[in-house]
């Protein structure tokens, strides 16, 4: 947990407009190629600014009126695009608080822990890089496809809310915060992951995909960074933006994900799991010879572990990893399959909290001094942003957050009713 300052995000959304000193003579002599002028001038009339908060007049709103793929609403303000096919709650970004960075990288951008103030609720907002017209309409398109899903489905991460152009050449994505981490965190922190773990977050995430391959079509973005847990170990399955649009690369000609593609790249990354690491199974990926990823790691002498899997599991891991995909088991398949029935399980009869203790708590990585600094830190900030504003806290919503920051909800309550008398 990062012990810097917290950050406040007061940053309204900057449209993306062209440069000033790009006038039309330039734009003519730096892209000859005609496809990409006008791929240009696509974005541009996406991301118009918006100088009026009227709907009628704003530049944003004609641009799409004039595409008939997007509705004609508008929210109030110019802080988020309020589309009606998109699900937005009443969180602004300039009421988010940065508690720290959770992820980062140039292919997929910027996860961030955020606290949005008047409520205490923590978020994960990811900023995701897109600088053309077609991955824009992309994202939009899955985004509102999971969203349309992911309340019956109950195992996909929630997506509250997105925030387009903010900050400039991004959007956000405000998203549940996952307390528990992913499934690649935990392995990196404990190593192998026990069976009787395995066959719980299998349960949740084949029910997950199911679902989602029957309302939408395949996911295509499936590994160890995108199985997620609760604080209490409750598995979801993420969105998986970087792998399923192709972010940093619109012309590749990678050919669509299918359906029995998400089987073998879940079977792959549940193998990788029990193995402690997804290196173990890279060199098996793709190899001829044998029916499937699982069998060719167990003729390696040097791969940790396998010897020790039930035959129940190892039948699994065959099944769902097939390099064949006429042999490859389907959703049925697996979700049938003897091992997910079987009660009994091989190795460590653990639950997998006690696990998330070790690989995420808090309270192992910073002293109680420390928490109490930056509990003082995100008070400070909280009386910034809530300047002039009434709000209400509620009791397990604290409790929550003191379980974030390592302290007790007795001492977080009694602060924050200091904050609330001094406004």
């Amino acid at each position: 947990m990062s012990l810097g300052k917290p950050m406040i995000s007061s940053r309204l959304p900057k449209a993306f407009s062209q440069p000033k000193h790009l006038n039309q003579k330039k734009i003519q002599e730096h892209h000859q190629d005609i496809s990409a002028a006008n791929e240009f001038k696509n974005v541009k009339k996406l991301l118009s600014p918006l100088k009026q908060s009227s709907s009628k007049n704003s530049a944003l709103n004609r641009a799409i009126n004039k595409l008939s793929f997007f509705p004609s609403g508008l929210n109030s303000t110019p802080s988020s695009i309020q589309l009606d096919m998109l699900l937005q709650n009443n969180i602004k970004l300039n009421e988010m608080l940065t508690i720290s960075i959770l992820k980062c990288s140039y292919r997929s951008g910027v996860v961030k822990k955020s606290l949005h103030a008047p409520t205490l609720h923590l978020y994960a907002n990811k900023e995701v890089p897109v600088s053309t017209f077609s991955t824009r309409q992309k994202l939009l398109d899955t985004i509102k496809a999971w969203q349309n899903i992911q309340k019956p489905a109950r195992y996909l991460v929630e997506v509250n809310s997105s925030f387009w152009n903010s900050p400039e050449g991004c959007v956000t994505i405000v998203m549940e915060y996952m307390a528990g981490d992913s499934l690649s965190r935990l392995c990196e922190n404990i190593g192998a992951v026990p069976e009787r773990i395995l066959k719980s977050v299998t349960r949740r995430v084949l029910a997950g995909l199911s679902y989602h391959q029957k309302k939408i079509g395949p996911h295509g973005g499936i590994d160890m960074n995108h199985i997620m847990f609760t604080r209490f170990g409750k598995a979801k399955l993420g969105l998986g933006l970087t792998s399923r649009l192709n972010l940093k690369d619109d012309n590749n000609s990678k050919k669509p994900a299918t359906v029995s593609d998400d089987i073998y790249d879940f079977g792959v990354a549940l193998l990788a799991a029990s193995l402690g690491s997804a290196e173990w199974v890279q060199e098996f990926l793709g190899q001829s010879g044998d029916c499937c990823v699982y069998h060719s790691a167990l003729k390696n002498p040097e791969v940790p572990f396998i010897p020790r899997f039930s035959f129940k599991f190892s039948e699994f891991l065959c099944l769902s990893t097939k390099f064949s995909e006429a042999s490859r088991g389907n959703i049925a398949d697996l979700v049938m399959h003897e091992w997910l029935k079987a009660e009994e399980c091989v190795g460590a009869d653990v639950v997998i909290q006690d696990l998330l203790c070790l690989s995420v708590s808090s309270a192992g990585k910073d002293n109680l001094f420390n928490a109490e600094k930056q509990v003082a830190m995100v008070l400070e900030s909280l009386q910034v942003i809530l300047t002039g504003v009434s709000f209400k806290h509620d009791g397990e919503v604290v409790k929550e957050l003191a379980q974030e920051f390592g302290v007790s909800a007795e001492y977080l309550e009694d602060k924050l009713k200091v904050l609330q008398k001094s406004e």
